[in-house]
């Protein structure tokens, strides 16, 4: 059956308001069609589900207006669901849903029906408008030899994709790799450890200025990661990325970067004297390391940088999930006097939130600031997110500017800094 009373299993593992299963079931539920794909060969289908920025109609409408919403989308997602297909509520923040014997091309064409739904269907309350959207990642329970952790951490990486492209998107990630492909992924983890160790990664740096011409601002630079292939040239991010989380070298490369950053230069000295500020960003993957706090406060207490002008960026995606750690983190740092910008902001962590983890700067999500150019629904949200951040005392960065036209309407918007190909392209970090 999908979903229903008949789902839960106790109020401890169910969900009252939806009706639908909680985590507990769910875990169990993949192990058994583990099993069961081992036996037959047949594929079944995961869903992660998420509502983007749904904590946006709860800090705008209130607690029953958000449960309203809540409650509406669950249903939409059932009525989207097959006969013999299975509704989960695993947390908070996420929707699930099995779907036996089904590969992954057919679960696809069923996200993307569910995603379309949704945002066709915007949210009316107190003459108010709340457009909504799902991001929905997808993989398949099969023959790989894997487990059910496997598959919840691929299914939340594939969900993670689908909001880092903007969010009201699917993203499917296949669990079985061929031989080659497994072959290929641990050569390159191997090659980047050994770029790691012999010291052989390279840093570079783009501009944050003010979006009113300023010109005695002092400099504010973001620290970008950059590897080069064995030919000189710049690999894009995206080619390795997924790649250091996937083998747990993340705190490798963010203690490598800080450690770079932080130690005496000329470069140390130099952004000391003109009292600028560097941004370095921080894979959510290193803070949920129990040591890697502690290696932080030793580079900090060291650093050739006065460490009230550093700024550390953390993923708004990685505060929604890991509220704790990313406080955490954030109060360590505080205590040195270090900001905090809240990266590719799209509003999901909310007001509410924002009070536990306090930022100085909240940087728009390059999808958002690159569709209120055309897109007048996005342009009116990032109206509210900018008079939202003044409310809890925190600038606004838009970042992914690409030409004059969309800068003139981020000035429009009153955000406070702006950063992209349109300001300054990225350039080489010389320590």
């Amino acid at each position: 059956a999908v979903g229903g009373p008949e789902a839960l299993e106790g109020g401890s593992t169910g969900d009252p308001l939806t009706g639908a299963a909680g985590a507990q079931r769910f875990e169990r539920r993949i192990e058994e069609l583990l099993q069961e794909a081992r036996r037959s060969g047949n594929f079944h289908g995961v869903m992660l589900i998420a509502p983007d920025e749904f904590e946006a109609v709860y800090d705008r409408l209130g607690y029953a207006a958000g449960e309203e919403r809540l409650w509406q989308v669950a249903s939409l997602i059932r009525s989207h669901l097959p006969p013999g297909a299975e509704f989960y509520r695993p947390s908070a923040k996420h929707f699930a849903a099995l779907i036996p014997e089904q590969p992954d091309s057919a679960c696809r064409a069923l996200a993307q029906q569910m995603c379309a739904d949704v945002a066709a269907r915007p949210f009316y309350r107190d003459n108010l408008t709340v457009s909504s959207s799902l991001s929905i990642g997808v993989v398949s329970i099969g023959l790989a030899n894997t487990s059910c952790q496997d598959i919840i951490d691929r299914a939340t990486h594939a969900l993670k994709r689908a909001r880092e492209l903007g969010g009201g998107r699917v993203h499917v990630e296949s669990l079985v790799q061929s031989m080659e492909e497994q072959a290929r992924e641990q050569s390159l983890g191997e090659w980047l450890e050994n770029k790691l160790l012999t010291n052989k990664l390279r840093l570079a740096a783009q501009p944050i200025v003010p979006a009113a011409a300023n010109a005695g601002a002092p400099p504010w630079l973001e620290l970008l990661l950059r590897i080069e292939d064995d030919d000189g040239v710049w690999l894009p991010p995206d080619h390795y990325i997924d790649v250091l989380e996937k083998l747990g070298l993340t705190p490798l490369v963010d203690r490598w970067v800080v450690d770079q950053a932080l130690k005496p230069s000329p470069r140390a000295t130099q952004i000391k004297n003109s009292g600028g500020r560097l941004s370095i960003n921080i894979f959510g993957s290193s803070l949920l390391r129990d040591s890697f706090l502690q290696e932080m406060r030793e580079l900090l207490v060291r650093s050739a940088v006065p460490t009230t002008q550093l700024c550390f960026e953390i993923e708004e995606s990685f505060i929604v999930q890991h509220q704790q750690h990313a406080a955490a983190f954030v109060s360590m740092v505080g205590e040195f006097g270090c900001q905090i910008a809240i990266d590719r902001y799209r509003g999901g962590v909310g007001l509410t939130a924002l009070r536990h983890v306090p930022a100085t700067y909240i940087k728009l999500h390059e999808s958002l600031v690159t569709r209120q150019n055309f897109d007048v629904i996005d342009r009116a949200h990032l109206d509210w997110l900018t008079s939202a951040a003044k409310l809890v005392d925190a600038k606004v960065v838009a970042c992914a500017v690409r030409d004059d036209d969309m800068l003139e309407r981020l000035r429009a918007a009153k955000v406070d800094f702006v950063q992209g190909f349109a300001i300054a392209s990225p350039s080489p970090y010389s320590i």
